[in-house]
Parts: C-alpha cells; structure tokens; sequence
C-alpha cells in the first residue's frame, strides 16, 4: 500500500505549456500573501470573505487589493504602488494553472507584475479606494522631474564618493585627536603639576617607543626644556591641522598647563600670525611661511 502511494506521487505528467499575454481589456489574476497569518479558507461559509479591486482611472496599473473578512473589523488592504510594491523589481512573475484533464500549464501574468502584500487595517481608518497622497511616485516622474530629484538627495546626503571621502576625514581626525591626547598626556606624566591626571593612561605600545624616542631623557625622567618645546611644538602643529590653519590658543594652553603668554611665543616659532577676531586671539599658519629671524647682537665700538 505504502510502495503504491509513493508511485503515485512519483508519478510524473507530460503537459505542453500556453502562455496568456496580457489582455488590455480584462484584469489579469492577483496574487497576494498574508503576512499576519490570516487564512481567508478557515471559514466554511462561501461568502465568509469579500474581495475588493480598485484602480486608477488615469493609470490602470496601480490597483488596490482589498480583502474584508464578513465577521470582522479588521480588512487586509494591499497595492500596487506602496510597500513592497515600490521596491526595485528586477523579475517577472507569472501564475502557473495545470489542467489535469487536458494535462496543459496555462501561465498567464499576473496584475501590475506585482505580489499584494495584504496589511491588516481597521475598517474606515482609510478610504480604500483612494491613493495616499504624497509625492509623486517614480513612475509618474518626467526625466527633467527624476533629475531634479536626484540632484536633491544629492545635496541633501552627498554621493556615494564624497559620503566615502568624509568617512575617511572623520577617521584622519579622530587619529590625529588621539595622537595629541597621547603627547599630553606624555608631557603630563612627566611633569610636577600634571602626573596625577596622567597616571592611569594607557599608551599603545608603538606610540610610547616612539614618544620615547622623541622626547625622553636617558638620564632624568623629566623631559628636558628643548624635548618639552618639541613636544609642544608636535601638538600645536597638530591642532593647527585639526582647526584647519585657524585656532583660538585658549584651549590648547589649558590642556597644555600653560599661559596664552607663554604658549605665543612656540606658535611665532611655527610661523603662525596672531590677530584679534571678535575679542578672540586668533593664530593662523600663513602661506608661505615666514620664521622670525634670530636676532644679532652689534659689536660695541
């Protein structure tokens, strides 16, 4: 019994294909899911399930889907033209009929080339058959209107070029943010007045080889005036690239446990030019450089 149904499933069928072109005058099939669960079968009443189509008399390619359960307050609405629907389609689909009897597959098209995807909605929370407003959608755009329109998000969020060259800016900032912490830090561990707030941070390995390379002193733990002066040199410099060639040294001389006083003198060093700008100090970094000359003494006659 068993072996007979398996041969009976095994069973295979030769069918010649027809295929249906879509005819201007007649809706071809729809074909919708229910992504709730809800199975419009369950019922055994014939008439348990009323099914709804609307379309657009000016664009009878976008049509509404709508299916109301008799006994219920809720109807499934789907369309053509909103949800899934408007996602890039790169496929065809059609409906496949096998009739038995005369062992053909009729396929046909199925509305729009679109799968419904049938949301559950409150009865009269929206009138069904009519469209959402809102912009226009991307078939009823003319070439001049979808130019327009790309050009906006353009603007608005940039190409995929220039959104790419931003994020490698905000990762070059970030580094150099984090290479100046790291140098004053170093400066404050140290020094006297900056060795506690120092204390615990953590410096990667190849950075601190470097810095110890640079600034530290084999013979006393404190950094000597002339690596002190390079190192603060590294940082402003740093800041200068951070601030695009235009800083308030205000900060900067906090962080560095320093005077705006004393800490002018290392950007002259630079080459930088100071002004005032709204009662601000400004120091920029004019093109071509120009370092002040070392001053001479005249001999005495």
């Amino acid at each position: 019994m068993e072996e007979s149904k398996k041969n009976k499933k095994r069973k295979r069928l030769d069918v010649k294909m027809e295929i249906f072109h879509q005819h201007p005058d007649k809706i071809p099939p729809l074909v919708g899911y229910f992504p709730s669960g809800f199975n419009p079968k369950r019922s055994e009443e014939e008439d348990s399930t009323k099914v709804r189509v609307y379309s657009n008399k000016n664009r009878p390619n976008r049509l509404q889907l709508v299916v109301s359960p008799n006994s219920s307050k809720v109807e499934f609405v789907g369309t053509s033209y909103s949800s899934e629907a408007a996602a890039a389609q790169v496929c065809t689909y059609a409906l496949g009929v096998l009739d038995k009897e005369t062992q053909t597959l009729k396929i046909v098209p199925i509305a729009s080339n679109k799968i419904f995807r049938l949301e559950p909605r409150v009865r009269g929370s929206e009138v069904s058959d009519k469209e959402p407003r809102g912009e226009l959608q991307e078939e009823d755009l003319t070439a001049e209107q979808k130019a327009d329109k790309i050009r906006d998000l353009t603007n608005l969020y940039g190409t995929k070029k220039s959104i790419s060259r931003d994020e490698m800016e905000k990762k070059r900032l970030a580094c150099i943010l984090s290479y100046i912490t790291h140098l004053i830090k170093f400066k404050d561990q140290r020094s006297v007045d900056g060795a506690s707030s120092a204390k615990y941070h953590k410096f990667p390995p190849i950075i601190l080889q470097k810095f110890l390379t640079l600034f530290a002193n084999s013979e006393t733990y404190r950094l000597a005036d002339d690596k002190q002066d390079l190192l603060i040199s590294y940082v402003l410099v740093l800041t200068l690239f951070i601030d695009k060639f235009s800083t308030d040294m205000s900060d900067i001389a906090k962080d560095l446990r320093m005077t705006p006083v004393s800490l002018r003198l290392h950007y002259q060093n630079l080459g930088c030019k100071l002004s005032r700008v709204d009662k601000l100090l400004m120091v920029t970094l004019p093109v071509p450089l120009q370092f002040p000359k070392p001053r001479t003494q005249r001999r005495r006659r």
